[in-house]
């Protein structure tokens, strides 16, 4: 009977956001300068719970000075000079007497932006196109060398897509007293963090690579703030304590996982930017301090108010260096109808970009309020399930930003601030904390904005005004929904332009993308076409003495024109002691497109690792491989119950030799098909159409611009300048003072 008050209480503060607007307010304090002005819906009797931040502190004497008047310490933060309390409602007055304390503000509950549904979308485009270079090509981007923290319920690490330590190099949860713990799983009552750290960065190979996250190369950090074995609703406080882990953890030269992005799919006040609030210090540290950005989702009240009469968005989403990210529909026709919107005309409370909330596919952990909700729903899927909110589109943003980050290592803070129409612009844009970083230039000036019709039902905003360099925003999705594919091509040409001169700006970067069509479809000629893919093996085990059942690890690869073999290789490990497992593995191809494999490699646990086949082409353009196998695993003693089925990764390649000059142009990548990649330039073979950044056309922008600087920017020229002229100084001084001697 508790568990299931528990569940119910959980999965209402997921799906709803409660409005208190009409619950009451404060009493008349003197010092209305120092008390957040979500203040007002905090109800004036019983217990509270406060953030009271301090002049220069805390102090071990503010401490006594709060539990002196009846408080409890809850938390007691470093990075931000403030403390979290709960106590009194009617001794907020005695601690704002106190002249050490400067703002006052309340511990909100978080609400995590969420909403049930089906369907999937994917992000690929990036990871199938090449950068060239003046030596040839690199590979494609796909977060690599980037870490993201998701700031949320946990992560089930032990989720075949979000590897613990390798993919999710941390995973640690708050027991407490800003003491933190590692664990495999910290995701165990929720599945909400572990469902955003899927579509930030999971590897897919529990679908072989058809359920990815936006960056699949990318490293993930979970960072929970409830301990796990309780269900009970977080405070702002334990957010605040997981971003402070970050910020610590990601200082300029003490950054060792290069944690470059924080993303958070959860919101505490639907207020404009308050410069005072502890949440906003904290975003603005790790940003301006840090070169660390933040994604925040808007909020799922957007039926509340479509029409934006009044401000539905996130209070930290608001400002102005975060990104905060509106959701449309799956297939981007529309913004969804839940996403929360700007006020009309105040520019500065519309969402920055979107990306697709409804509906998302992604990683499931197992045994938990929302997985339980998807399966009982009807959901089959033992690894993935589909759920929808602002929550689901703001991972989106942030595995792109990691994309950003891999291409452009170089992106900071810029110049360009926030779009404000407020009433007071003066101080607005003489602030230098409404700048926003170059991440988010390039997502605004890459996005598609979407006009309102009547097809979409106006869901893209009836009502626009106007952004920087003209363009067209609204109160509903900002400037539109994110591409990736333009996005990356401006990053990439920023940084090559940077390598010329220090001096370019993002605005640099668009002309040059633009003007000299950095970005292309190149024609190869090769008698070789290369296909490659990861997955995981698994035999599914519900724990409950159920039939095991396979994963799906289906892959579809178009073959090339021209071709007449392929040669295909499957790696894995047969025996992993350290899982405790045997297993062999085989792969199946259905060339002809039947339903039946007409080729299988050997399953045999004497042949071993890779298996090798050479496969004549036919008649058929689409090949659909499937993994076959059999083994053995015994639970870890010290594993926990989550996931202990057999699983064995494995990694395939396909050659395609061709004969013939075709031309080869692959259909609409999506993740379900393998990308074909051309092998080396030939003098014969097929013509293989690939997308390219050509970073071979970046020139600097026809104007004047610095030159470049020598070395590694050092002004070498100046310095021997002022060491000739001091050089020259001491000499003519030491004639003279050797002459007034003499004399």
């Amino acid at each position: 009977m508790k568990a299931a008050a528990i569940t119910m209480i959980c999965m209402m503060v997921l799906i709803m956001s409660i409005d208190h607007s009409d619950a009451g307010t404060i009493p008349s304090f003197t010092h209305r300068g120092r008390i957040s002005p979500d203040m007002a819906n905090v109800l004036p009797e019983g217990k509270v719970s406060l953030i009271v931040q301090f002049r220069d502190g805390p102090l071990y004497e503010d401490r006594e000075f709060l539990e002196g008047l009846g408080f409890t310490i809850r938390r007691t933060f470093e990075a931000v000079p403030a403390i979290s309390i709960d106590g009194a409602h009617h001794l907020i007055d005695r601690v704002l007497d106190n002249d050490r304390v400067t703002y006052v503000e309340n511990n909100d509950p978080v609400v995590h932006d969420m909403e049930m549904g089906t369907s999937v979308i994917n992000a690929t485009q990036v990871w199938a196109s090449l950068v060239q270079e003046m030596g040839g090509t690199s590979e494609p981007m796909d977060g690599t060398g980037v870490t993201v923290c998701v700031v949320d319920t946990g992560i089930d690490a032990g989720h075949p897509d979000l590897d613990h330590g390798t993919k999710t190099i941390k995973n640690l949860y708050d027991a407490g007293n800003g003491v933190w713990i590692e664990a495999e799983n910290t995701d165990v009552n929720y599945g909400h963090g572990t469902h955003v750290a899927g579509t930030v960065a999971g590897n897919g190979d529990a679908s072989a690579g058809a359920r990815s996250g936006v960056a699949p190369g990318a490293n993930l950090i979970g960072l929970t703030v409830s301990i796990p074995e309780q269900a009970t609703t977080p405070l702002e406080d334990g957010y605040i304590q997981g971003l402070e882990w970050a910020y610590e953890n990601s200082r300029p030269g003490m950054n060792p996982y290069n944690i470059r992005v924080v993303t958070n799919s959860w919101h505490v006040t639907v207020v404009e930017y308050d410069p005072s609030a502890l949440l906003t210090q904290m975003i603005e540290k790790l940003t301006f301090e840090n070169n660390v950005i933040t994604t925040w989702s808007a909020g799922n009240r957007g039926r509340e108010d479509p029409e934006g009469t009044r401000q539905t968005t996130s209070g930290q989403g608001n400002t102005p260096v975060a990104i905060m990210v509106a959701a449309y529909e799956r297939d981007g026709s529309a913004v969804t109808d839940f996403s929360s919107r700007g006020k009309i005309g105040s520019n500065h409370t519309y969402p920055d970009v979107g990306a697709p909330g409804r509906a998302i596919w992604s990683a499931s952990a197992r045994r938990t309020v929302i997985s339980g909700g998807s399966y009982t729903g009807g959901n089959t899927n033992p690894y993935y399930l589909a759920i929808s909110g602002t929550s689901m589109s703001t991972p989106h943003v942030a595995g792109l930003a990691a994309l950003l980050w891999q291409a452009a290592p170089s992106l900071k803070i810029s110049d360009m601030h926030e779009d404000y129409s407020g009433p007071d612009p003066d101080w607005w844009y003489s602030n230098p904390n409404t700048r926003i970083h170059e991440i988010e230039w390039i997502l605004e000036a890459s996005a598609l904005y979407l006009p309102p019709t009547i097809e979409n039902g106006n869901l893209a905003g009836d009502t626009n005004s106007t952004g920087w360099g003209g363009k067209p925003i609204d109160y509903v999705q900002g400037y539109g929904i994110v591409d990736a594919r333009r996005a990356v091509g401006i990053a990439l040409t920023l940084e090559r332009l940077r390598g010329m001169s220090r001096s370019m700006t993002v605005m640099d970067a668009i002309e040059v993308y633009d003007g000299k069509e950095v970005s292309y479809t190149r024609e190869f000629t090769s008698n070789k076409a290369l296909v490659s893919w990861s997955g995981e093996y698994s035999r599914y085990n519900d724990q409950s003495m159920n039939p095991l059942s396979l994963v799906n690890q289906t892959k579809y690869v178009e073959v090339p024109p021209g071709a007449t073999s392929a040669s295909v290789t499957m790696q894995y490990s047969g025996i992993d002691l350290t899982m405790f497992q045997a297993a062999d593995i085989a792969f199946t191809i259905d060339t002809n497109g039947d339903g039946e494999p007409d080729h299988q490699s050997t399953l045999s646990l004497l042949d071993g690792s890779p298996d090798r086949l050479e496969v004549p082409v036919g008649s058929g353009d689409i090949w659909t491989f499937g993994i076959v196998g059999r083994g053995l695993k015994v639970p870890r003693p010290t594993q926990g119950t989550n996931y202990i089925e057999l699983r064995v990764e494995y990694d395939i390649s396909v050659v395609f030799t061709i004969e013939g000059e075709e031309a080869y142009r692959a259909r609409p990548l999506n993740s379900v098909y393998a990308p074909v990649f051309p092998g080396i330039d030939s003098d014969e073979g097929a013509v293989i159409e690939t997308f390219v950044y050509d970073m071979t056309r970046v020139e600097l922008p026809d104007r004047d611009v610095p030159s470049p600087e020598p070395g590694r920017g050092f002004p070498w020229s100046i310095f021997i300048l002022i060491l000739a002229v001091a050089i020259l100084a001491t000499i003519l001084y030491l004639r003279k003072k050797k002459k007034a001697k003499a004399s």
